[in-house]
C-alpha cells in the first residue's frame, strides 16, 4: 500500500461534500485501525467492523453524499436486510449484525464530527449530521442464550471426568468458576498463575489461531482464584505434557504445545455433548452454545 500510494491518497484533504467512502477511509485509518490511545480497539473487533464496512456498507453508501443520507433511508435499508434473502446462505441478516452496520455507521460519522469533515451534531439545514443516531431497527433476536445452572455445571464435569477429557475438564471448571473470556482462558500460561496471591493475571488473548491483546484494556487485569481451583489447576499441572512457565495452559498436544488448542473445536467436539448429557440443550442442538454459556451463566447466578 504505501509503495501505490495509497496512504496520501486516503489522507487528502475532504471537501465540503464528502461521500461516505471518503469519511469511512479515513475512520478506517486513524480511529479504527490505531495501535494505541483511546480507543484502541481488539483485533477481532477490527477485523469484524472492516468486514461489515467493505461487505455490506461501503458497496450500498459508499458513494453518497454523507450529508444527504437519511435516517428514513438507513431504517428502510436495515428493514431490507431483515427481511429479504441475502449472501451465500440466502437468508435475512440477524439482527446482532445489522446493529453492528448500524454501530459501525454511526461511528463514521462521530469521527468525522472532530474532524471537522461535517458540521457537529446539526447541519446548516437543521438536519442532524448522523443520520445512524435515529435510525430505528428490529432489536428482537432469535438467540437464546441457554444458561447453564450448578446442577447442570456437575453433570457436565461428571461426563468430562475422564483420563483422556482432563484438559477439557479443566477448561470447563476454569471457565464455570472464573467467567474468563474463552479467548482470555485460551491465551493462559503457566506463568500468568499467581499461586501466593491466589489469582490468574490475564496478559493476552488468543483468537483465530493468533495471539491478541485481549478483548479492551480493562480486561486485562486480575481474577480471584479460589483454593479449590488453584489445587485442580496444579493437579492439572501435573498430568500435562507442557507444565513450564512459559507453557500454555491449555496448549496443543498436535501442535507440539507451541500453540494452545483451538476453543470452537473443544466446544463442539466435548462441552457440548457433555450439555446434551445434561439437558442443558437437546440432541442436535443447532443453536450457539460454547465457553461463552459458561461465563453468562456465572454472571447470571452471581446477579
Amino acid at each position: 500500500m504505501e509503495r501505490l500510494g495509497y496512504p496520501k491518497l486516503l489522507d487528502k484533504p475532504i471537501g465540503a461534500m464528502p461521500t461516505f467512502r471518503e469519511l469511512a477511509e479515513h475512520w478506517r485509518r486513524h480511529e479504527l485501525k490505531k495501535l494505541r490511545g483511546i480507543g484502541k480497539k481488539a483485533g477481532e473487533t477490527v477485523e469484524v467492523s472492516e468486514l461489515n464496512l467493505d461487505n455490506w456498507v461501503l458497496p450500498k453508501w459508499g458513494d453518497c453524499k454523507a450529508l444527504e443520507i437519511k435516517s428514513l433511508e438507513l431504517e428502510e435499508w436495515f428493514d431490507f436486510l431483515a427481511t429479504e434473502l441475502h449472501g451465500k446462505e440466502k437468508k435475512p441478516l440477524e439482527s446482532g449484525t445489522i446493529q453492528k452496520l448500524k454501530s459501525v455507521m454511526s461511528q463514521v460519522y462521530k469521527h468525522a464530527q472532530p474532524h471537522e469533515s461535517i458540521p457537529v451534531g446539526i447541519d446548516g439545514k437543521g438536519k442532524p449530521t448522523n443520520p445512524a443516531l435515529l435510525a430505528r431497527l428490529e432489536c428482537t433476536s432469535t438467540y437464546e442464550a441457554k444458561v447453564v445452572s450448578p446442577e447442570h455445571m456437575i453433570v457436565i464435569l461428571s461426563e468430562l471426568d475422564k483420563p483422556t477429557t482432563r484438559l477439557e475438564w479443566m477448561l470447563a471448571l476454569l471457565h464455570a468458576a472464573t467467567a474468563l473470556r474463552p479467548e482470555e482462558t485460551f491465551g493462559l500460561r503457566w506463568s500468568d498463575v499467581d499461586w501466593e496471591r491466589g489469582q490468574i493475571n490475564i496478559r493476552r488473548g488468543w483468537s483465530k489461531g493468533k495471539e491478541t491483546p485481549g478483548k479492551n484494556e480493562g480486561s486485562m487485569t486480575q481474577v480471584v482464584m479460589h483454593p479449590v481451583l488453584a489445587q485442580c489447576l496444579q493437579d492439572w499441572r501435573k498430568d500435562s505434557m507442557y507444565s513450564k512457565d512459559g507453557d500454555w495452559i491449555f496448549a496443543s498436544s498436535k501442535a507440539k504445545g507451541r500453540i494452545p488448542r483451538t476453543a470452537s473445536i473443544c466446544a463442539q467436539d466435548y462441552l457440548r455433548p457433555a450439555a446434551v448429557k445434561a439437558g442443558v440443550i437437546p440432541e442436535g442442538y443447532r443453536g450457539r452454545f460454547g465457553w461463552h454459556n459458561l461465563r453468562h451463566s456465572l454472571a447470571t447466578f452471581l446477579g
